[in-house]
């Protein structure tokens, strides 16, 4: 079904999941890009995570070479440039992302295992416009960092992909809000390399079928596609986002 309607295989896994991959493999899926998920070196150091992480595209790389890697972070779970995570207030969460950032492009390219880009799981409803859950004042909020950091991903040569979501529900406010997400960050001057539509929440959306249902998943994904393959533009003027 994938090669007779041009769709390609990408996978999110967490740490190893070799499991999941061998899954795939059996029915003749080939993968061509995983986004490999940082909650996989919770507990590690900075210099263990970096290693494990290497490891980890070494190994996929030998079961599947050519195959491409990004790295997603959790992103207001972590600091960025010395400010502190925005859902730990005081501390840096999961660590400095930016510092990570660096040090895993240089250690993926020494060990001839090129990063593809970076990802990041930023949800919508987790932009608290310059404050953190307690309301203490930070330095921009997190739309400003993703800009900030997709200038950092792009200067090191990398894809920047973000993936646009938010856990509100019923189905017409994940709709509305999602799609304001996305025209209130392209107006701050971001530009997405790939846009990803992505929910693991309980609710919503509550349906991916049909597509000419409004609200549904991939009726959310046919708005987009508009938008950012024909430069449709978003109609936000008639979506009450109360």
């Amino acid at each position: 079904m994938l090669k007779e309607n041009n769709l390609r295989l990408a996978l999110e896994i967490s740490g190893r999941q070799g499991y999941i991959l061998e899954a795939f493999l059996e029915q003749g899926l080939y993968p061509e890009l995983v986004h490999m998920d940082g909650e996989g070196t919770l507990g590690m150091t900075r210099e263990e995570a970096l290693g494990y992480t290497v490891d980890v595209m070494r190994g996929w790389h030998e079961l599947i070479p050519g195959i491409k890697f990004n790295y997603l972070f959790n992103f207001p779970n972590h600091g960025w440039k010395g400010d502190h995570s925005l859902t730990s207030p005081g501390d840096m969460g999961y660590g400095d992302a930016y510092d990570f950032l660096v040090k895993l492009e240089k250690a993926a390219r020494g060990a001839g295992l090129p990063l593809n880009g970076i990802t990041l799981d930023n949800p919508y409803n987790y932009n608290y416009h310059g404050k953190d859950l307690e309301g203490k004042a930070v330095s921009g909020d997190l739309l400003d960092r993703a800009i900030d950091a997709e200038k950092e991903v792009k200067a090191l040569g990398l894809e920047f992909h973000l993936i646009f979501n938010t856990e509100s529900s019923p189905d017409e406010l994940y709709y509305r809000e999602t799609l304001s997400y996305i025209d209130e960050y392209e107006k701050k001057g971001g530009s997405p390399d790939v846009y990803i539509l992505e929910s693991w929440y309980e609710k919503t959306p509550s349906k991916h079928l049909p597509e000419n249902e409004p609200h549904t998943l991939t009726y959310l994904a046919a708005e987009v596609l508009r938008h950012v393959k024909e430069g449709k533009p978003i109609e936000l003027s008639g979506l009450d986002l109360k």
